[in-house]
């Protein structure tokens, strides 16, 4: 089996780690939580944290006590425009009782798979339309393949008992008999920690994968294929195979709703980029808006010409500061006009070279054509609905056209 190779990309890590532990970000003076099903709230309502405030895929819950401010469509940092909850802090950060009730070890014991994925599911980390069936395997992802983004690696380094605590939870409401934790090969420190933690606490039921250092090795397109060594169909989601996927902070936050009966309300996120004047990791609620994560890690040290939500590679970059930081939400990146490179495209040279690191094997060039005549027929035939957005083709076209950008029209005309 030959896979895309990917791209090796220079990292950065150094930039977000003058600060050797994540820092807790103090509570926001307000949240905007995004949701897409119906809310439970009205304006005007007073919640506490941890207060249920919308039906969603997963439940949606209040990060801070205080007031119900609006309920109105606002900018969500993957999906544009979407139905959001404001909640003005009242100060108090009052919680519900239910959060932060300790089990014990034996009462852990004799909770059954099914009780263990309720509790998932309840705090947020699992889907309510996750499989009820039982998987054969799960993997954790560890990779974190784009540069700056260091939030996983910490958080490997820091809490390596309790993510593998959360795995194992994970493994028993998933009904397998085994976990794959994969380990880019540029955090050796971390791949060590996880193997002494494995051997001493003896977890025989948990292996770990070393993952070779490029991009997008992180995605599921190529997780998969690697790890199981065959290759995957196109479309095949995880689940179809038996799988499940969790990253590391789906991980530590189900070891704290297992054991400390807490909701999945906050994750880490790596704060970094030139502009940004403490480089950081920080511990951040959900629903707190970037403008307030930036602020707490020392404002900006020089106006910026792009802040991005998540990695260089497949962030996205904002027009506004408002937008509130979510559970898929691994970094904010602020680069001045210097490292943002908007040179203008010149015509494709037919070198080819986009081919080769597309990890799904499609001809972006092909579509990129079709996508520049509006000939949305033709560039059906080359399935841009497949493209996974990892910006490779871009990044390595020597004509500096927007590849991806295009690629992404073709697929929303099918």
């Amino acid at each position: 089996m030959k896979l895309p190779s990917g791209i090796r990309l220079k990292l950065y890590p150094d930039h977000s780690l003058s600060e050797p532990r994540i820092r807790a970000c103090e509570s926001p003076r307000r949240v905007i939580l995004p949701f897409l099903g119906n809310s439970n709230v009205s304006v005007g309502d007073s919640v506490l944290r941890g207060q249920k405030i919308a039906d969603d895929i997963a439940p949606v819950y209040a990060t801070t006590s205080g007031t119900v401010t609006a309920i109105e469509l606002r900018p969500h940092p993957e999906f544009g425009l979407s139905s959001a909850i404001e909640i003005e802090s009242d100060g108090k950060d009052s919680v519900i009782p239910e959060i932060g009730k300790e089990r014990l070890d034996f009462e852990i014991e004799v909770l059954s798979g099914a009780e263990i994925r309720d509790i998932g599911k309840e705090a947020g980390i699992l889907s309510n339309r996750a499989n009820d069936n039982p998987m054969q395997k799960i993997i954790i992802n560890g990779a974190e393949c784009e540069p700056y983004l260091t939030g996983d690696y910490l958080l490997m380094l820091s809490k390596p008992v309790e993510i593998l605590r959360g795995i194992e939870f994970l493994m028993r409401a998933a009904g397998t008999e085994e976990a794959i934790v994969a380990i880019s090969e540029n955090k050796r420190e971390c791949y060590e920690m996880f193997a002494s933690k494995i051997f001493t606490l003896k977890i025989p039921k948990i292996r770990l994968f070393w993952m070779k250092d490029s991009y997008p090795q992180g995605l599921d397109v190529q997780l998969l294929p690697r790890i199981l060594g065959k290759q995957i169909p196109q479309g095949c989601r995880p689940e179809n195979l038996g799988v499940s996927i969790f990253d590391v902070s789906q991980a530590f936050a189900m070891f704290e709703a297992v054991k400390l009966s807490k909701l999945y309300l906050e994750r880490v996120i790596t704060v970094a980029g030139a502009c940004i004047m403490q480089p950081q990791n920080v511990w951040v609620r959900i629903g707190t808006p970037i403008q307030s994560v930036i602020e707490q890690c020392g404002g900006f040290l020089r106006f910026p010409s792009s802040v991005i939500v998540g990695g260089p590679m497949k962030g996205i970059a904002q027009d506004s500061l408002d937008v509130p930081v979510i559970h898929s939400t691994t970094g904010i990146l602020a680069f001045p006009k210097e490292e943002v490179f908007l040179e203008e495209a010149e015509p494709c040279i037919r070198c080819g070279d986009c081919i080769p690191v597309c990890p799904v094997s499609l001809n972006p060039v092909a579509i990129v054509e079709a996508s520049m005549e509006s000939d949305w027929k033709r560039a059906a035939k080359y399935h841009p609905e497949v493209c996974v957005e990892c910006g490779n083709c871009t990044y390595v076209c020597p004509s500096k056209i927007p590849m991806m950008d295009l690629i992404q029209i073709a697929k929303d005309s099918q």
